[in-house]
């Protein structure tokens, strides 16, 4: 976390004393969420949820175009999440994780000011594993996943912004034939770099 943290600190540094003075349309941020499963299986052995922590690169249009794609974002997002938690029956550690990499197009709504809430929509991939020590063997498999989302930007200097961001995903799996929701809710802060 710290070693997190001082990247962030120096990238921050980087972009303030850089001699741009306009921000392009290229965006990379990371992002703190709290991401929380629908499982209600997952509920009762990990609990209602944990940080998610990602970083997402994104193009946005703002050439001479048509009105909304001037107002258009697309995105890449990578994410990772994971938790530990005890069986509910024979009490024994078990751990979970997913990486997800996703890609979606967010429409900012109006721009005021220093303010730019959007609404969005994506999908992309949840990988998945679970650690049960009972198990000869992990699970550990894939997803497809679909999300809708809104949020706002908020200026702090021309190229470095705030981003909040609330999302729910929609995302099942399947392993040993029993039905596993993997989405969610997830809401969370990001920050974001202009270049």
């Amino acid at each position: 976390m710290r070693n997190l943290i001082r990247f962030v600190l120096v990238v921050l540094l980087a972009f303030n004393l850089s001699s741009v003075s306009w921000p392009g349309p290229v965006r990379v941020g990371a992002q703190l969420n709290y991401y929380q499963l629908a499982d209600p299986i997952f509920k009762d052995v990990y609990g209602k949820g944990n940080l998610q922590y990602g970083i997402s690169f994104g193009y946005s249009f703002e050439q001479d175009l048509h009105p909304i794609a001037k107002r258009s974002e697309f995105y890449l997002e990578a994410d990772y999440f994971a938790d530990q938690g005890n069986m509910t029956v024979t009490k024994e550690k078990v751990s979970f994780s997913i990486m997800s990499l996703l890609i979606g197009v967010r429409l900012r709504i109006i721009n005021a000011g220093s303010f730019k809430p959007y609404l969005g929509i994506g999908g992309g991939a949840y990988f998945f594993k679970e650690d049960v020590p009972a198990r000869l063997e992990d699970v550990s498999e894939s997803a497809r996943e679909i999300h809708v989302e809104s949020g706002m930007y908020i200026a702090v200097t021309k190229r470095i912004s705030l981003d909040l961001n609330f999302r729910y995903a929609f995302a099942n799996a399947e392993p040993f034939k029993e039905l596993i929701k993997l989405g969610g809710m997830r809401a969370g802060l990001g920050i974001g770099f202009r270049l």
